[in-house]
């Protein structure tokens, strides 16, 4: 016998509980901060360089740049080299998204209460739709202070991810800044602001 033994082939029940998402080490920028707890039960089958995991998860006291979400968010939850279904929803919270292979959103929605954001992929872009949406959980790296997140976020945007531009309209609510448009640029975004009386 040569050479040494290779895992080609993976077929796991896996059962978490209570783990501590911030152990799972999840990618996020630097704005992004969370906490919460999860419980997962379910499978990971498939190539270990291309692994199927599927099953059942528990989001329990989920915070989101400072935003709470309801205690217990439940759902399903299946990653594989194809992309992200993920499915969670409270009594009236909910954190639903489809990716692509590339991480990309086809689909999302986030629901807090009354405040939802939510959007699917059509032609090559991403038509989004906010309402009521606190800015804390829409944190953007780069805003000076005095623009520092707090208000609601209502408007639609069309984004199209792959040249990173957008056009629509916004507006910010509750606020001592208040955004009159959007505008999309061949390099970026402009918001033009006013300030409020």
């Amino acid at each position: 016998m040569e050479g040494t033994p290779a895992i080609t082939g993976l077929d796991l029940n896996v059962r978490l509980s209570d783990y501590n998402l911030q152990d799972f080490g999840i990618p996020a920028p630097n704005n992004v901060q969370y906490s919460g707890r999860t419980d997962f039960v379910g499978r990971i089958t498939g190539a270990p360089t291309a692994p199927t995991v599927t099953g059942n998860v528990g989001l329990k006291q989920f915070v989101l740049n400072g935003v709470a979400f309801e205690p217990l968010l439940q759902g399903r939850l299946r990653y594989a080299q194809q992309g992200i279904n993920l499915d969670l929803r409270g009594q009236r919270d909910r954190i639903a998204a489809t990716l692509d292979s590339r991480n990309r959103p086809i689909a999302f929605e986030i629901r807090r209460g009354d405040a939802f954001a939510q959007g699917r992929t059509q032609g090559g872009l991403l038509l989004t739709e906010v309402r009521n949406f606190p800015l804390a959980l829409a944190k953007v790296a780069g805003i000076p202070v005095q623009f520092a997140p707090g208000g609601t976020l209502n408007g639609n945007l069309a984004i199209n991810l792959d040249r990173g531009t957008a056009a629509g309209e916004l507006a910010i609510a509750n606020h001592r800044w208040e955004a009159i448009g959007l505008i999309g640029l061949g390099d970026g975004l402009a918001l033009r602001m006013a300030r409020r009386p």
